[in-house]
C-alpha cells in the first residue's frame, strides 16, 4: 500500500519514568546579563517526565491539537509554574496542576501566555513546598509551519502528485513550538509520545514502536517506547548508483554525528546553551572520527582538515567572531550560536587537544567527564577537570600547566593565532598575534598557549603530534628550536594546532623549492593542503606578498591527491570571484587549465577508483570545464547532445558544462528541463538538473529560467523548493549569470520577494554582492535602493547594508591586490613558463570514457 503521507516525529527529549521520582539536583543557573528582560526559566521546579499526545490535520487545514501532562519536582517554594509555548494555543479550561504528595487541584485561573518571553505561567492558589511532586495536564492547538521549525509541514512529488508529511526540529528553542515543555537543555526528562492518525498514514518516533491502538473515531493511536533521560532537543537518503560518492558521505556523516549527539548532548547536555559547543563541537569531531572507523577509504580524519578545520578558520578570522563559550539568552540569539564556531571552530579545537594529549589520555579523560556527568548538565571545567584527571592517571608532564589554564585561551577568546617563524642564522624565533583576514595590523594582546611541533628538510618526520615547545608569550627568540641553515622548517605537523603559521622570505623559498621537486612527497599530505590555505589567507590579508602564494600555487601542476587539491579550490573560489571583472581573467583561467593538467590526466574521467578519487575528479573537472578546457567541454557537450544520462558522480558536469559549449543552446536547455519534469528522474537528480540550467550563457534562456523562479514563464515551471536553488546556480555559474540576475532582480524585485518571500531577500542580496567587485556595481546597487518605497526601503536596510558593505570590502582588496596578481599572470607566462594542453587525443578519449 502507498502511503499517502508519512507523519515524522524525530524526537529527542528527555524525562524520568513514570511512577519513580529519584533525587534530582537542583540545575546550576548562569548569572543571566542585567538586561530588561530575562529569557531564562525561574529555577524552582523541574521536570521529571512528559506524556504527548499529538494529533495533526492535513490538507485542507495543516494543524495539530495536542495534550500534554507533565511530571515536575519543586525545587524551590513557589506559587507559579512557568514552562515555554511559542505559536500554540492552551484551550480554555484544560489546565490541570495536581499536587500529587496532597493530591488536590492547585489551578484556579487560566495560564498566563507571554509571547516575547514564550512563557506560559499558571498561577497556583497556594504556594508549593519544596519537595512536593506536581501533575501538569493541558490541551493545546498549534499550525503546522513552514518554516522547518516546531512540528512543521514538508512536501515531496510522487508520479507528479504532492504529497504532504509532518517532522519536527526541536534544537535550539523549538520544541516549545510543539508542546508546553521546559525547553531549557541542563532540564532532563524522559518522554513518552502519542501519534494520533488515520489508517493511511504512518508515523515513526526516535523511539520503538509499543502498540497501535483502534480509537472510537475510526483513528490510530501509535504509542512508542518511552524516552531515555535526554533534553528537549533532540535527510537521510542514499540510493546504490543514483547518489553521488560526495552524497553518500554526507549520509555517512549524519547518521555518525547524531550518534555522537548519544553522548554529547543526550548523556551530558550542557549546562546553557552558552556551552553549546560541548555537543555540537564532539559530535562534528565524531562524525568524522567514527565515520573514518567503518569507512577508513573516505580519509575521513584527513578530509576533516580541509573541510572543517579550514572552513572555521575562515569564518574565525573576522574582528566580529565570537568565543567558543559566548552567553545568550533569547531565542535568537541562542539560534545564532548555532554556527561554524560551535561546530568547526570547537571540532578543531578538541582534535588539537587530542594531538597534543595523545589518544590514549583524551579516550581516558572523556571516559571519566561522561561517567561523572552522565545524565546531567556540564560546562567546560567539567571536561577539563574530566581530562586532566586522565592527564594525572597516565602521564602528568605531557603538558607544562594545568589543562583548564591552557584551553581557556582556546574556548574564552575569539579568533585565532597566526604564529610567524623567524630564522636568524640556525636559531628560530616565534611570535604570535591574533589572525584577522580583512585587517593588515596585528592584534599582540590577544595571547594563547599554542602547542608547537615542526619537520625540516633534514628530519622531514611528521607523523609525532606532540607538542615539542609551547608558546605563550607574543615573542620568543628563546625558543631553543634550530634548524639547518639550508633546511626548511614547517610548523603544526599535520595541521593538528588551531592555528596558522607564516615564515620569512627564505623560509617561503625553501619550502616552494621542495614543493617543486620530485620529492615533494616528502611534505605530509596535511601539510601541503595547510601550506597552500595558511599561503593564500596571508596573502589574502596582507601579510604575505601574492608573488609567494602563486609561486607556491605552480607546485599543483605536480599534485593528485585530493586533500591539497581541496584546499586549493577553496582558495581558486575566492580568486575567481575578484578576478572575474577583470581584463585578466582569461589569463587566470588558463593558468588554472595549466597547472590542473596533471590531475586531470591521473584522474581521466572514468567512474573509478576509491572514494576520494571520486571526489577529487568531480572537483578537477568541474573547475576546468567551467574554465573553458577544451576536452572537457567537448566531451559533455556531445554527452549531453546524445541525451544519455550521466553516471551521478559526473552529472553535475555533464549537465552544466553541456551547457557551456554554444552549439544548439536551446535544444540541449530545452532537453534538460524536459528531463527535470520526468516522471522517472529522481530527486537526487532533478536537483542537479535545477542547479546545472543556470549554467547556460545565453541570456535567452537565463532570463527564461528567471522568469520560471518568479512564475511567469510562460509553459515552464519550477517547483517552489527549486527555486532559490536555480538562482543562485544563475549568478554563480559565470559573469554573464551574475550580471544577468543582478539586472532582473532590479527590474523584478517585489515580484521576486513575493513568490520567494521576504525572508529570501538578505539572502540573495548577500549571494550576490559577495560577486559584486567594482564601484560601478556598488553604485547600481545603491541607485536601485534608493529608488525603493520607504517601506521597501525600512524592510530591507539591513540586508541592503550588508550587501553594500560586502562589496566595498570586495572593492577595497581589489585596489590593493589585484594588480599583483595581474602582474604575476602576465610575467608567468612572459616568461614562457607553460604546460602542455589536452591534445586532440585527449578529447576523444574523454569523449569515449564518458559515453561508456
Amino acid at each position: 500500500m502507498i502511503l499517502k503521507c508519512v507523519f515524522l516525529i524525530f524526537t529527542s527529549f528527555s524525562g524520568i519514568a513514570f511512577g519513580e521520582f529519584p533525587s534530582i539536583p537542583n540545575p546550576r543557573i548562569l548569572e543571566p546579563r542585567n538586561d530588561d528582560l530575562n529569557y531564562r526559566l525561574p529555577n524552582d521546579t523541574v521536570p521529571i517526565s512528559y506524556d504527548v499526545t499529538i494529533e495533526p490535520t492535513f490538507e485542507p487545514d495543516f494543524t495539530f491539537a495536542g495534550q500534554v501532562t507533565i511530571l515536575i519536582r519543586v525545587v524551590e517554594a513557589t506559587d507559579v509554574v512557568t514552562l515555554h509555548g511559542n505559536d500554540i494555543e492552551i484551550v480554555p479550561g484544560t489546565t490541570s496542576v495536581i499536587s500529587l504528595t496532597a493530591r488536590e487541584e492547585l489551578v484556579e485561573e487560566e495560564p498566563e501566555l507571554n509571547s516575547t518571553l514564550h512563557f506560559i505561567r499558571i498561577p497556583l492558589n497556594t504556594e508549593v513546598a519544596v519537595g512536593t511532586v506536581l501533575q501538569i495536564s493541558m490541551q493545546y492547538t498549534g499550525v503546522l509551519n513552514e518554516e522547518n521549525t516546531g512540528f512543521y509541514k514538508a512536501q515531496y512529488e510522487e508520479d507528479g502528485e504532492t504529497k504532504w508529511f509532518g517532522t519536527t526540529q526541536m534544537e535550539a528553542t523549538y520544541a516549545r513550538q510543539a508542546f508546553p515543555c521546559y525547553d531549557e537543555p541542563a532540564l532532563k526528562a524522559r518522554f513518552t509520545i502519542h501519534l494520533v492518525r488515520t489508517a493511511e498514514y504512518n508515523s515513526i518516533s526516535n523511539m520503538p514502536l509499543q502498540s497501535t491502538q483502534a480509537l472510537e473515531n475510526g483513528k490510530l493511536m501509535d504509542t512508542f517506547e518511552e524516552t531515555v533521560e535526554m533534553s528537549t532537543d533532540r535527510y537521510l537518503l542514499f540510493k546504490e548508483g543514483l547518489s553521488m560518492a560526495s552524497e553518500k558521505q554526507n549520509v555517512a556523516s549524519i547518521i555518525a554525528h547524531e550518534l555522537g549527539h548519544q553522548w554529547f548532548g543526550n548523556l551530558v547536555s550542557p549546562l546553557w546553551w552558552t556551552y553549546i559547543w560541548l555537543n555540537e563541537g564532539f559530535a562534528t569531531y565524531f562524525e568524522y572520527y567514527a565515520t573514518s572507523v567503518v569507512e577508513p577509504t573516505m580519509r575521513m580524519m584527513e578530509q576533516y582538515v580541509v573541510l572543517s578545520h579550514q572552513n572555521a578558520m575562515e569564518s574565525d578570522s573576522l574582528r566580529s567572531t565570537r568565543p567558543m563559550t559566548h552567553y545568550a539568552q533569547t531565542p535568537e540569539e541562542i539560534i545564532n550560536l548555532f554556527d561554524r564556531i560551535a561546530y568547526d571552530k570547537s571540532g578543531s579545537v578538541i582534535r588539537m587537544m587530542e594531538h597534543f594529549l595523545t589518544t590514549e589520555i583524551f579516550k581516558r579523560g572523556l571516559n571519566i567527564y561522561l561517567n561523572n556527568k552522565a545524565y546531567q548538565a556540564a560546562e567546560p571545567n567539567d571536561l577539563w577537570e574530566g581530562l586532566q584527571a586522565g592527564i594525572n592517571e597516565i602521564n602528568s608532564n605531557i603538558i607544562p600547566e594545568p589543562l583548564a589554564d591552557i584551553m581557556e585561551t582556546w574556548s574564552s577568546q575569539a579568533g585565532y593565532p597566526v604564529v610567524t617563524v623567524e630564522r636568524n642564522g640556525e636559531d628560530i624565533t616565534l611570535t604570535q598575534s591574533r589572525f584577522l583576514l580583512l585587517e593588515t595590523t596585528h592584534d599582540l594582546d590577544t595571547k594563547w598557549t599554542i602547542p608547537i611541533n615542526y619537520a625540516t628538510a633534514s628530519n622531514p618526520d611528521f607523523s609525532s603530534t606532540l607538542a615539542t615547545y609551547w608558546l605563550k608569550d607574543a615573542r620568543d627568540a628563546s625558543t631553543g628550536i634550530t634548524v639547518n641553515e639550508s633546511d626548511w622548517i614547517i610548523l603544526n605537523k599535520q595541521e593538528t594546532g588551531y592555528y596558522r603559521v607564516n615564515y620569512d622570505e627564505d623560509n617561503w623559498r625553501l619550502i616552494i623549492n621542495e614543493l617543486n621537486s620530485d620529492d615533494f612527497e616528502k611534505i605530509h599530505v596535511l601539510n601541503r593542503a595547510q601550506l597552500i590555505d595558511d599561503a593564500l589567507n596571508l596573502a589574502r590579508s596582507g601579510r604575505l606578498s601574492y608573488d609567494i602564494a602563486l609561486n607556491l600555487l605552480e607546485y599543483i601542476s605536480r599534485e593528485t591527491d585530493y586533500i591539497p587539491l581541496r584546499s586549493f579550490f577553496r582558495g581558486l573560489t575566492f580568486l575567481n570571484k575578484h578576478l572575474l571583472n577583470t581584463d585578466k581573467y582569461e589569463l587566470f583561467q588558463r593558468f588554472v587549465r595549466d597547472i590542473l593538467q596533471k590531475a586531470y590526466e591521473s584522474l581521466g574521467t572514468q567512474d573509478t577508483g576509491d572514494h576520494t578519487v571520486k571526489l577529487n575528479r568531480i572537483n578537477v573537472l568541474t573547475w576546468l570545464c567551467r574554465y573553458d578546457h577544451e576536452a572537457c567541454v567537448a566531451a559533455t557537450h556531445t554527452q549531453l547532445s546524445a541525451g544519455v544520462p550521466a553516471n551521478p558522480d559526473l552529472q553535475s558536469i555533464v549537465y552544466c558544462s553541456g551547457l557551456i559549449e554554444n552549439t544548439n543552446i536551446e535544444a540541449k536547455w530545452t532537453s534538460l528541463y524536459n528531463r527535470y519534469n520526468g516522471n522517472d528522474v529522481e530527486y537526487l537528480e532533478r536537483n542537479r538538473i535545477v542547479a546545472a540550467l543556470g549554467c547556460v550563457r545565453s541570456e535567452t534562456q537565463l532570463n527564461r529560467l528567471l522568469d520560471m523562479v518568479i512564475d511567469k514563464a510562460e509553459g515552464y515551471t519550477l517547483e517552489n523548493a527549486h527555486k532559490t536553488a536555480a538562482l543562485s546556480g544563475i549568478y554563480t555559474s559565470s559573469k554573464v549569470g551574475l550580471e544577468t540576475t543582478l539586472t532582473y532582480i532590479i527590474d523584478n524585485f517585489s515580484e521576486m520577494a513575493s513568490v520567494l518571500g521576504n525572508g529570501q531577500i538578505p539572502a540573495i542580496l548577500s549571494g550576490i554582492s559577495d560577486r559584486l567587485t567594482t564601484t560601478e556595481q556598488k553604485n547600481q546597487l545603491e541607485q536601485f535602493r534608493s529608488s525603493l518605497s520607504s517601506e521597501e526601503q525600512a524592510s530591507y536596510n539591513a540586508a541592503f547594508d550588508a550587501a553594500i558593505s560586502n562589496i566595498e570590502s570586495n572593492i577595497a582588496w581589489a585596489d590593493e591586490y589585484v594588480d599583483d596578481v595581474t602582474e604575476w599572470l602576465d610575467s608567468y607566462y612572459n616568461n614562457g613558463i607553460v604546460f602542455a594542453i589536452s591534445a586532440p587525443l585527449l578529447i576523444v578519449a574523454f569523449i569515449t570514457h564518458l559515453l561508456m
